[in-house]
Order: C-alpha cells, then sequence, then structure tokens
C-alpha cells in the first residue's frame, strides 16, 4: 500500500503495511504529487518500535504507524522543520504553543483558551505539530 500527503507543507510518500496509517493520515492526502520524503518501515524498524513499547504489547498497525512518524520526524530536521512537543493553536491569526512536560496540563489549557476564546481559537495541534521555518 502507498498513500501520498501533505503534512507541514511537504508531501509524504508512506509505503505503508497496514491501513492504521491509512487513517491516522485521512485528513492529510492528496491525490497526487512528487514527494519530499518516501516513508516505508522495515522489519527491523518494527522490531526496535516494539522493544521501546517496554513489553506492552500492540497492534502491527499502532508499531507501524510510531515508526513511519519517528522516521518522518527524524528526516524533517534537515528540511528546516521539527517535531515540537506541545500543543498549538491559532489565535486571531497568530500561532501560540504552549509547551511543557508530560501531564502538566497543556491539552486542558488549550482547551480552556478554546473555551475562553471560541471565535479567535483554533486549535492547530493538542499534541505534537510539526513545526516548520519558512
Amino acid at each position: 500500500m502507498s498513500i501520498l500527503c501533505s503534512i507541514a507543507g511537504f508531501t509524504v510518500r508512506f509505503d505503508n503495511r497496514c491501513e492504521r496509517l491509512e487513517r491516522m493520515c485521512a485528513d492529510y492526502i492528496i491525490p497526487s504529487g512528487e514527494p519530499d520524503f518516501v516513508i516505508g518501515v522495515t522489519d527491523a524498524e518494527m522490531a526496535d518500535e516494539r522493544r521501546r513499547a517496554d513489553g506492552e504489547e500492540h497492534s502491527d498497525g499502532y508499531i507501524e504507524s510510531l515508526a513511519a512518524y519517528r522516521k518522518l520526524c527524524s528526516a524533517l530536521p534537515y528540511s528546516g522543520a521539527f517535531l515540537l512537543h506541545g500543543s498549538v493553536i491559532d489565535c486571531a491569526g497568530r500561532g501560540v504553543a504552549f509547551l511543557a512536560p508530560s501531564g502538566v496540563g497543556k491539552t486542558t489549557h488549550t482547551l480552556l483558551w478554546k473555551g475562553e476564546y471560541p471565535s479567535e481559537v483554533t486549535v492547530v495541534n493538542g499534541d505534537k505539530p510539526i513545526v516548520r521555518l519558512i
């Protein structure tokens, strides 16, 4: 299987094994284009991702999605982009990022802003946005 996606202004082709990755990327799929990145996950990368799971059982689709995203995010810095662990909103046309360790309340804070300023705030990404320097 193969899907073509537009992610952070890049065209990414995922050569996926499982349908889960296609479902996760549904909002980003595009019909055509020349890929900036081609991401396929090897058996060794699947095994490495399973080792990172600390003994927890996960489906092949979940493991593949983690490995594919890790592989994409490892390549992004060479093209002026990076993964940010945080929550990002658009507030009246300006990007605002909430950064903190896991469990501190970034998502809660984001939702409070959305609740307080519903017509001015759009949630861009609530957990791991890709930031591109343009």
